[in-house]
């Protein structure tokens, strides 16, 4: 029996915290799991269109940049709620930007020629809503507030106001049309209907977001909804009936939208035109004027709402509070974020970044890696996600423990950017539903996030999303601070000149070593060493052979402790001044050093190119380690036994070629 591929679908939304596009997404997700499909969904918010009026929040462009990752990554087919991602877009830039699409496309929320469309009935359900007003309530005085009417939708619910008025004998200096948004701005477009037609004794909403606003603006001016004024929205949002009193609406099932949508997508994969309507029906409540008692469902899905809220709070603070406290390494950061993600009963996570952090700005043209860095995952052991039914989550979790995240070794974490939703990590048990994040603070992007996750925490994955690059983005300029700073103290530690210690880091190195307990009851030997005749070589052979000197002579000690494989430093005092130190479980005599010093010196004066020697005259001090040592007074014994030592060198640096 031939194996049937698994449908990878992408969603393309607005943003979930939209209560439309929330139920949306849920009924997407409810088909793709009867149909045992791979759901991608990819909030995106605008869609930004040449002339167009700025998109809302300075940065929403970077979103964007998701329409690209489903090029080339195993997906088969695009749903683009193109009512929402194309709000602010013309007609011909909706049909522009689809063109770009590689794949098969379906539209949702409205009609495009040459494409398949999933939308609501604009019609039959608002019909209703506008007669129940008018013969039910007696409201005389309609107005109706648009969204924007280049919108397919709010235009045609415009038209559909208009035909009911007509019909119903009013005449256009009877009702009042204003255009609105369907989007937050819907206050000012209240305020304008009570401005131009005070009058007004109910007010028609293009959608149920104008509603709420609407609440705001009637409430402001002290009179009563559903007495003074009646309202009624569209969508039929959850919120809807949470407002208090209850919003009126017309129920378009938007959650029916995704559902038929990814339904429909074989269908479309086959070469089948789609066109589907999903019908409308009024639900009255209180705002109209009519009485609702609000039942215990309703009550406990708002306190389900609310404790649900409280505990993505706490995983919030949680995503900071882990950051800006932590002290381990920069790529544990990632697997610590996932932890307190977890909390939201994910299914499963997957942390990408980009093989550097990207500087994307409006305008530019956003090239995808050939490879992406896939740092830390989690999967959920056990039972997944049930196929078809499914439970709300429990709201109260317990944090999973450290090894349930893994962190991907270094040299696995390269994935090739076609295959981030399929590779050895990524592997489903069973087709799942995923939400696909991009990480960006301003203009910098980072990476992304791959979540599967119940459909009751989609509202707040762009919020989580925001904070774990906020957080990312505090972690890099700590990071590149403590480096900094690192770089500054090993500056402020090192002698430019040879490379080693200069005498303040030697001399911190030396106290704490020789003080520190794993050493108590060791053998410590202190050199002070001084190198011969450097002014001659500076007056006879020039300032940089004097430098080369120096520098050799730091060598010639650091290849002496070598030999001895102990612990222990060289350093420069000053000038032709250096010191170094040795620790050791067994005695190492003085007699010893000083003939390793010897090899040492011959070995690097036979090796040189240079018409001089380089000779070092020392003082050996030798000495147990304890916190009670005096570290000066030992250095001052080496430094007199050196002064000694250096009465036996020769003066001359020439060296001796006869048998060479």
């Amino acid at each position: 029996m031939k194996c049937m591929k698994t449908i990878n679908v992408a969603l393309f939304v607005s943003e979930f915290e939209d209560p439309y596009i929330n139920e949306l997404s849920k009924g997407a997700v409810r088909a793709a799991r009867e149909l045992g499909y791979n759901l991608y969904t990819f909030p995106i918010r605008y869609v930004d269109g040449q002339g167009m009026p700025p998109i809302e929040y300075d940065c929403d462009y970077q979103n964007e940049v998701m329409l690209r990752f489903v090029q080339d990554t195993g997906i088969d087919i695009a749903l683009v709620t193109l009512g929402s991602v194309g709000a602010k877009l013309s007609n011909e830039e909706r049909l522009n930007f689809l063109n770009h699409l590689t794949i098969p496309v379906i539209v949702i929320t409205n009609d495009m020629e040459g494409y398949a469309s999933v939308n609501v009935d604009n019609t039959a359900g608002l019909i209703e809503g506008i007669e129940h007003l008018i013969h039910q309530h007696n409201r005389k005085h309609l107005g109706y507030i648009s969204g924007r009417l280049s919108n397919q939708n709010a235009e045609m619910r415009c038209r559909v106001f208009k035909e009911v008025m007509e019909k119903n004998g009013f005449t256009p200096e009877q009702y009042h049309i204003v255009e609105g948004d369907f989007g937050s701005s819907s206050e000012e477009a209240s305020r304008k209907m009570f401005e131009e037609f005070p009058e007004v004794d109910a007010l028609v909403c293009g959608n149920d977001v104008i509603g709420y606003g609407a609440y705001h603006v009637i409430t402001e001016r002290g009179l009563k909804i559903g007495e003074d004024i009646a309202v009624l929205g569209f969508d039929d949002s959850p919120y809807s009936r949470e407002l208090s009193p209850g919003l009126a609406t017309v129920r378009g099932a938007s959650d029916m939208l995704g559902y038929e949508a990814v339904k429909a997508c074989q269908r479309v994969l086959n070469g089948e035109k789609v066109q589907i309507l999903i019908p409308t029906v009024l639900v009255p409540r209180e705002s109209c004027g009519c009485h609702e008692v609000s039942d215990q469902l309703q009550r406990d899905e708002l306190m389900s709402m609310l404790e649900r809220e409280a505990s993505i709070n706490y995983t919030l603070m949680s995503v900071s509070r882990n950051i800006t406290n932590s002290e381990e390494e920069n790529d544990r950061i990632y697997s610590m974020i996932l932890k307190s993600l977890c909390r939201m009963n994910l299914e499963s996570i997957y942390f990408y970044t980009f093989p550097q952090e990207v500087a994307f700005r409006r305008g530019d043209t956003w090239e995808k890696p050939s490879y992406v860095k896939l740092q830390a995952y989690y999967q959920k052991e056990g039972q997944r996600i049930p196929k078809i039914h499914y439970q709300p989550m429990p709201i109260y979790t317990y944090p999973v423990k450290d090894q349930d995240v893994k962190r991907v070794k270094s040299e696995e974490r390269e994935i090739p950017f076609s295959d981030i939703f399929h590779n050895a990590f990524f592997s489903p048990q069973k087709p799942g539903a995923y939400v696909v994040t991009l990480l960006y603070a301003g203009e910098i992007q980072y990476g992304f996030l791959v979540w599967e996750v119940e459909p009751e925490y989609f509202c707040q994955i762009s919020k989580m999303s925001y904070q774990v690059a906020n957080a990312l983005k505090v972690d890099r300029l700590l990071s590149n601070r403590n480096q900094l700073v690192k770089q500054l103290e090993e500056v402020s530690r090192t002698d430019p000149l040879t490379g080693i210690l200069n005498r303040r880091g030697y001399m911190e190195k030396l106290e704490e070593d020789v003080a520190a307990a794993e050493n108590a009851g060791k053998y410590a030997a202190v050199i002070y060493a001084d190198m011969n005749n450097l002014k001659v070589i500076n007056d006879r052979y020039g300032h940089e052979e004097g430098d080369a000197a120096l520098r050799t002579s730091a060598m010639i000690l650091q290849d002496t402790f070598l030999h001895f494989q102990q612990t222990g430093e060289v350093g420069r005092l000053g000038g032709d001044e250096f010191s170094a130190y040795l620790i050791s479980p067994t005695m190492i005599t003085e007699e010893k050093l000083r003939a390793q010093l010897k090899e040492s010196t011959r070995k690097f004066n036979e090796r040189s190119d240079k018409p001089y020697q380089v000779t070092i005259s020392v003082g050996i001090c030798c000495f147990q380690c304890s916190w009670r040592v005096d570290i000066d007074a030992e250095l001052s014994k080496a430094d007199q036994k050196q002064y000694l030592d250096k009465k036996d060198k020769p003066l001359s640096v020439v060296k001796d070629t006869r048998h060479s």
